[in-house]
């Protein structure tokens, strides 16, 4: 579902849409992940807290980047405190270091196509929600098609 993408105050009416308008068939088949799904996502955890609409950078691979390079370079799994400190001191000097790259006009890495194509997508079915070209359902089914995994 790509409910995480649609503007926070349209969420719950395209969840509800989703469950009272799809098929029997289709209600019967999700039954569970429907029910799984509103107590654990819509009531239990706020929309603001897992939506991500607006947002161009939607995922944690930054911070599972930086917990690989983390552990690579410790080595071991429990380093002692020593150990620890040293490597901690080395990242903070290479942050320091891309910091001042940065802030001398240093380009960061570019994305890969890929992710700049959907990027585009979202952002090209955003606008004609928001100019009305497109409705609702729309929306949601072009963002779907949009981010789900292809099959090879």
């Amino acid at each position: 579902m790509a409910l995480a993408l649609l503007p926070l105050d349209k969420v719950q009416l395209a969840f509800d849409d989703l469950r009272t308008k799809s098929s029997e068939n289709t209600k019967q088949t999700l039954h569970q992940l429907f029910l799984y799904f509103e107590n654990q996502w819509m009531k239990n955890i706020p929309l603001v807290l897992w939506n991500a609409n607006g947002y161009s950078h939607r995922t944690n691979n930054i911070c599972e980047g930086f917990h690989n390079r983390l552990n690579h370079r410790l080595q071991r799994s429990h380093s002692n405190i020593w150990s620890f400190i040293k490597c901690l001191q080395g990242e903070e000097a290479k942050f320091r270091h891309t910091l001042l790259q940065t802030n001398a006009g240093a380009q960061g890495r570019s994305k890969a196509a890929t992710t700049t194509a959907i990027q585009q997508r979202i952002n090209t079915l955003n606008e004609r929600y928001a100019n009305n070209e497109i409705v609702l359902n729309e929306l949601l089914d072009g963002l779907s098609l949009t981010v789900a995994k292809q099959s090879k």
